[in-house]
């Protein structure tokens, strides 16, 4: 993902990540269960 691409800002924006310096991160543990590097790799499929 680009920095501050469309997409980075959509997740920024929906709470699902915050974003330290240059680096987001996952803000809640569900979803970062969740939205493991399988569910990227599949989402990138898509």
């Amino acid at each position: 993902m680009a920095i501050d691409s469309p997409e980075e800002k959509e997740l920024l924006l929906s709470g699902l990540v915050v974003k330290e310096g240059r680096v987001i991160k996952v803000y809640n543990r569900i979803y970062e269960w969740v939205l493991d590097s399988n569910w990227v790799e599949m989402a990138e499929l898509t």
